[in-house]
């Protein structure tokens, strides 16, 4: 019987012990809360200056370099026909794509850099190539170690479609599957469901129905078409 009742709990008793507890802990003064609450404001406003003021110079120095391939090219290719090194200094490259968005049946194309900050070369390297491409203004260094260019293999140029002017890409919004509806043409109104994509001439074909049960395949550009949500 005893060990029941020193086992039995008191509601009464447990808060008797937290209240003592309480009473133990040293609570912040008016003045304490405040200048505490007042440090960490200023910390964070201090370290948010510091984080602005890094992703400013980051932005300008990003600034600086990408968006002047362009003048690096033209820099390089002056210097070459001037030294008349053309049989070592081949080619320079500022890879392009072309994007084509196709979204909501709205066709958009415009052009944007492969690797944007970054020219490609096509050279024989000597001391004198190295050196003029190197000190081209605006050039900050070859890709490899310790600014020694390494040199792309055939395939990786063949795989990257470098050797193309301009490579074409497509962005859409709807693939195989998806439901449709046919905004242009003969077909104009229809909806139906994407069977294939053609990416290589920018077509689809979308099955519809017509009197009643009866299943067509079409070939559309796909501008014609937009996704039914």
């Amino acid at each position: 019987m005893q060990t029941e009742a020193k086992g039995k709990f008191s509601l009464g008793k447990f808060f008797s012990e937290v209240r003592t507890e309480l009473k133990k802990v040293h609570w912040p003064t008016k003045k304490e809360m405040l200048s505490h609450t007042t440090t960490v404001i200023l910390t964070v406003v201090v370290m948010a200056v510091i984080i602005y003021g890094i992703d400013s110079v980051f932005g300008f120095i990003m600034s600086k370099i990408l968006g002047h391939e362009n003048k690096v090219k033209a820099t390089i290719e002056k210097s070459v026909k001037n030294r008349n090194m053309e049989d070592i200094i081949q080619d320079v490259a500022v890879p392009v794509e072309e994007l084509t968005e196709i979204k909501n049946g709205k066709k958009k194309v415009k052009q944007r850099k492969i690797f944007p900050g970054y020219c490609l070369v096509k050279m024989i390297v000597t001391d004198e190539s190295w050196y003029i491409v190197r000190n081209t203004k605006g050039v900050t260094g070859f890709v490899g170690p310790n600014s020694k260019p390494i040199a792309l293999t055939p395939e990786e140029v063949d795989n990257m479609g470098l050797e193309k002017e301009i490579r074409t890409v497509l962005d859409i919004d709807f693939e195989i599957g998806n439901k449709v509806e046919i905004i242009a043409g003969a077909f104009k109104d229809f909806e139906g469901t994407v069977e294939e994509i053609n990416p290589d001439d920018a077509t689809v074909k979308v099955k519809i129905f017509m009197f009643g049960d009866r299943e067509t395949l079409l070939e559309l550009e796909m501008s014609q078409i937009r996704k039914v949500d």
